[in-house]
């Protein structure tokens, strides 16, 4: 059983003990008053008789004894009189006083021994008798008047004042059922229910979870102590997710620093091993190249050995791009106009893809403190990796607009420039889309990219202080989208979905 439950069924049976224990004394006052009245009235009743039966005898007017009884007899037949002589013979009686006869006798023999008067309930609450003896002024004995009462009328009184106490007692003890029940459920069960659900949720992980207090009772303490214990399992949740991210960043960001440590090791002895050579091979092969009496083989295998070349040297000029990475030279910067100067490059090959190259932007755009090769450095990576992904046919688009953004999670928001390109190609799982802006991945087939150009990218924008985060979908495409900050430059924070 509940406790709200037994809490109530415990002060209702108090309760009703208490009216019953009330009742039941209302009802002992009340028989006793209605006791004593009758027996008050009987004893005026037959002090009146005695003193008008005296008289009759003393005058020896037996006649007028038999009008009084008579008289009786016409205002209230259920009174029986007896009137007996100094022998105890009964002289006079009222009409219908046989029954009643017996009644009176005990009475009758102790007045004559005693000659006092006597009053008393007979028979349980059957009658109520009284006897007197009848005296002469001189104190000569001329008998006893006996009178005798039914208790009808005073039966049927106590009835009526005990149905009516009864149905007292349980009008009260239902009307206190359900005042007790409203209150303990107003009072106690709602209240811990809502303490119980906020446990509920609490345990089900929903640490956000609050329990109202709007009173300031113990019921309110406890609410407000869970709400307590809430908020700080919910402080030490976060902060524990906040330490666990934290550490991840740095697991992440040490594993970072060594590969780029490597690459930067690898990318300097290349430069430094390969350079000159590599140099020397694409200065004779344009040497062969350029000659009148070259073949048309030996120049196609000499354009062959420029273009790979010249493939090499960007490869290590990206490597040490990504290593020895230089402070940005910032400027207010147009990236309307910046952006424009790239899609003009790219058109031709947008062409030759048959793909269709949209650019949008607001019109209002605010500058943006940067550097302009960059930012266009940047706009060359995406858009010319949206044109390899995207389908014959399809589309790439381009998008600048104002917007706010978050380093991370408690941070301030700053204004920036956001960046997009969405293209409509086969997109990646979310397997390569967590690894796009590792150095050496790459996602093309047949080894078509050298997995730097994302790198690349995610370094000028960490170095403006802005953030960058791709989503892609198999078959659906691809979305990169960068934030420039308007203000001065911070951390950046990569956002991979």
């Amino acid at each position: 059983m509940r406790l709200a439950t037994r809490l109530a069924f415990g002060v209702i049976l108090a309760c009703a003990a208490v009216i019953a224990a009330s009742g039941v004394e209302q009802m002992r006052k009340e028989s006793e008053e209605l006791r004593t009245t009758a027996e008050q009235e009987l004893r005026v009743l037959a002090a009146a008789l005695q003193v008008a039966i005296e008289q009759a005898l003393r005058d020896a007017q037996a006649g007028d004894v038999q009008a009084v009884l008579d008289g009786i007899d016409l205002r209230d037949d259920t009174i029986d009189i007896f009137v007996l002589d100094a022998a105890g013979g009964v002289t006079q009686h009222s009409s219908g006083s046989d029954a009643s006869r017996g009644v009176v006798e005990p009475l009758i023999r102790a007045v004559q021994v005693d000659a006092q008067p006597i009053v008393r309930f007979v028979g349980d609450t059957e009658f109520l008798a009284a006897a007197l003896p009848l005296r002469t002024e001189a104190g000569r004995n001329l008998g006893t008047l006996a009178v005798a009462r039914p208790l009808d009328a005073l039966r049927a009184d106590l009835t009526a004042t005990r149905r009516a106490i009864l149905v007292s007692f349980a009008s009260q003890v239902a009307a206190l059922a359900l005042v007790v029940w409203w209150l303990v459920r107003a009072w106690v069960r709602r209240p811990l229910a809502a303490v119980a659900g906020g446990m509920r949720a609490v345990r089900q992980g929903e640490l956000s979870a609050r329990v109202p207090v709007p009173r300031h009772d113990e019921i309110g303490a406890l609410a407000k102590e869970f709400n307590a214990m809430a908020a700080e399992l919910e402080a030490t949740r976060a902060k524990l997710a906040a330490e666990t991210e934290s550490r991840r960043a740095l697991e992440q960001g040490l594993q970072r620093a060594d590969k780029l440590v490597t690459v930067g090791q690898l990318s300097a002895g290349l430069a430094h091993e390969i350079g000159s050579p590599l140099q020397v091979v694409a200065g004779r092969a344009r040497s062969l190249l350029e000659r009148a009496d070259s073949s048309p083989e030996v120049k196609r295998q000499a354009g062959i050995i420029v273009a790979q070349a010249e493939r090499v040297t960007r490869i290590v000029e990206q490597l040490l791009g990504v290593t020895r990475r230089s402070a940005p030279r910032m400027a207010d910067a147009d990236l309307p106009a910046a952006t424009h100067a790239v899609l003009d490059l790219l058109e031709t090959e947008a062409r030759r893809r048959r793909v269709t190259l949209a650019f949008e932007y607001d019109r209002d755009l605010p500058a943006v403190r940067a550097d302009p090769d960059r930012v266009q450095q940047v706009v060359l990576n995406l858009v010319g990796n949206a044109l390899k992904a995207a389908r014959p046919g399809g589309s790439v688009r381009l998008t600048l607009t104002a917007a706010r953004f978050r380093h991370a999670r408690g941070t301030t928001e700053r204004h920036s420039v956001r960046l997009v390109v969405d293209d409509d190609g086969a997109g990646m799982d979310a397997v390569a889309a967590a690894r796009a802006f590792e150095p050496f991945f790459s996602s093309w087939p047949d080894a078509q990219g050298t997995g730097l150009g994302l790198a690349v990218v995610k370094a000028i924008v960490e170095d403006h202080g802005g953030t960058i985060a791709l989503r892609s979908t198999p078959g659906a495409g691809t979305r990169v989208e960068v934030h420039l900050p308007l203000g001065e430059t911070g951390g950046v924070k990569e956002v991979v979905g």
